[in-house]
């Protein structure tokens, strides 16, 4: 049975961020990436857990080209959320450790000479923004960091990439 694309792409996603090691040369090692459910019943923040959200696909018209069938286009946005928890008696403060697992975040997906093309699933990516997150009561802080991947398919066929 065929894998989506976007589904491809969201498991190199999620692999890569889950060689978030120090013995692969990274400041840190991540605890656990997750792709939760909807209502996030099957997961709490960790520190140094790391959480992949899919956004809402959008239609990319002016990324289509012709052929017989037609490639049509599309921008494939993720948020990725580190978290970090460290205990009330820590001394480092929570934003030093936050841009820690931003660098990570940003490193583990550019990995590669060719990782914008995301295991030959699409054509090109972007790391935007990142926003730093908290909990009301202080109990974690993190960053979320968007990702945007810019995907071709077969008109007649979603399961097929085109270049």
């Amino acid at each position: 049975m065929p894998t989506a694309i976007p589904e491809l792409i969201a498991l190199e996603l999620k692999s890569r961020l889950e060689a978030i090691t120090i013995a692969n040369g990274f400041e840190i090692t991540a605890q656990a990436v997750y792709r939760v459910n909807r209502d996030a019943t099957a997961w709490t923040p960790r520190d140094k857990s790391i959480v992949i959200t899919q956004q809402a696909s959008e239609r990319d018209e002016d990324a289509d080209h012709e052929g017989n069938p037609p490639a049509i286009g599309f921008i494939l946005p993720f948020v990725v959320t580190g978290f970090v928890r460290q205990s009330d008696r820590a001394t480092a403060p929570d934003q030093a450790k936050v841009n820690q697992i931003e660098a990570s975040i940003r490193k583990a997906i550019t990995s590669g000479a060719n990782w914008h093309n995301f295991d030959g699933n699409a054509y090109n990516s972007q790391l935007g923004g990142a926003s730093n997150i908290s909990e009301d009561e202080g109990r974690f802080a993190g960053v979320a960091v968007e990702l945007q991947v810019f995907y071709r398919v077969s008109e007649t066929d979603p399961y097929t990439v085109r270049a």
